[in-house]
């Protein structure tokens, strides 16, 4: 048995809702797509299924022991270690690029730690008929034939292409789907027969996302009509670059924030320290990669580890993210942040420490046109939260370029009873 990798949360960027599906991530092992069909009487359209399977006793003559898994809720991934790239010299793998082009691929033959792929078909003998070049004849076993739909995601949208091809004897290259040169007619695997099981070299050439629509068809025995029936496969390809992890920026003033970017195996559970922990649920488990917003008082090193599906933990470079010392505690200084908002402009710089009242703030806003002649300015939306002071220059205002600094006073004594 091999058996499919753990159920975990889909998390691209965010946490995930409670009313999403759970996905499962297939990154190794001996899997399928997966093709049944049973007789529908009157509506033959809907007796077609679709599902990502395997085989609990790896018998392939009988369909015992299959374990069906939602294709909506299955991703297939070619992880890291089905990088490779295009030969030298290209042959038929010129499609795809110069030779040294990245391409990723689940293999036509089963290897440790990468996912096998197949198509198995799961019906009667005697429902379809066979298929033999363009025409149908009645048979007792029958066959059926499969042709590629569509493709979409962030891998097609990057301009990455997908294909299938089997290298048979003599290393003749048999090719069953290939996006290089759009989608037609010869992108089908003609001859498919009922109940049968049979591996491909799959291919990818960007990282990203790709959702693969696939159409089944036969010619029935009887009645000796045509049925179809659609089933889509997500497949993810990891991005290709080295595991890192970096800070974006790295550095800010007191009070802004940093993003924490890393790229991971796919799979393994990450933690950040210091103070952080578990960041796992901030890192999209098909792909590896994740980020979190943090926001230190002060310089901070940040360290991160993760834990492959093999192997002991890993710590990659430790990432320092600078905080820029606080404002003087008088003197002038420059905001932190304008943005041109309804005609007016506004600012954001630190507060003074254990400030959070607007009324006892004692900042006084300077404008100036050319860093020469400053004016103190009264505008209006003063508000303080988290420790950052806002504040609307509003409208109008002068024409021309205009530049802004703060002149920080000792702050106002509160009123005491």
């Amino acid at each position: 048995m091999f058996p499919c990798r753990p159920l975990l949360p889909l998390a691209l960027g965010a946490a995930m809702t409670a009313a999403a599906p759970v996905q499962t991530y297939v990154a190794d092992g001996h899997y399928e797509i997966h093709i049944d069909y049973t007789p529908t009487p009157g509506n033959p359209d809907a007796g077609w299924l679709f599902s990502v399977s395997y085989d609990e006793d790896n018998d392939f003559s009988t369909s015992a022991g299959v374990v069906r898994l939602n294709p909506a809720e299955t991703v297939l991934v070619a992880g890291p270690g089905t990088q490779s790239t295009v030969p030298n010299p290209a042959g038929v793998f010129s499609r795809f690029g110069p030779p040294g082009t990245p391409l990723w691929i689940l293999p036509q033959n089963q290897i440790q730690g990468v996912l096998f792929l197949g198509i198995r078909t799961t019906m009667s003998p005697g429902i379809f008929q066979a298929r033999v070049g363009n025409n149908h004849t009645p048979s007792g076993q029958g066959s059926i034939s499969l042709r590629l739909v569509s493709i979409e995601g962030s891998g097609p949208a990057a301009g990455g292409d997908f294909a299938t091809w089997k290298a048979e004897s003599f290393g003749t290259i048999v090719w069953s789907f290939d996006t290089t040169d759009g989608i037609g007619a010869a992108d089908e695997v003609p001859t498919i027969p009922v109940s049968s099981h049979t591996h491909y070299n799959w291919g990818f050439t960007r990282p990203g996302l790709y959702r693969v629509t696939f159409e089944a068809v036969g010619k029935l025995n009887s009645p000796n009509t045509f049925t179809k029936g659609r089933g889509t496969f997500l497949f993810a390809v990891p991005h290709a670059g080295p595991f890192a992890f970096s800070a974006n920026p790295g550095a800010i003033d007191p009070g802004n924030s940093t993003q924490l970017q890393w790229n991971v195996p796919p799979g393994a559970d990450v933690r950040i320290e210091p103070a952080i922990g578990d960041v796992s649920q901030s890192t999209n488990p098909a792909t590896g990669v994740g980020s979190l917003a943090v926001d230190p008082a002060s310089t901070t090193t940040y360290t991160l580890t993760y834990d492959p599906l093999e192997g002991p933990p890993v710590t990659l470079q430790p990432v320092t993210v600078t905080v820029s010392a606080a404002p003087p505690a008088g003197g002038t200084f420059a905001v932190s942040s304008f943005q041109r908002i309804d005609g007016g402009v506004r600012l954001e710089w630190p507060a003074p420490a254990n400030v959070t009242d607007p009324a006892l703030l004692a900042d006084a806003v300077q404008r100036s046109a050319d860093l020469l002649d400053w004016q103190e300015i009264t505008g209006t939306g003063l508000l303080i939260a988290d420790g950052v002071v806002t504040f609307t220059d509003p409208p109008p205002l002068p024409d021309g370029p205009l530049f802004y600094r703060i002149a920080r006073n000792p702050p106002t004594p509160s009123a005491t009873p």
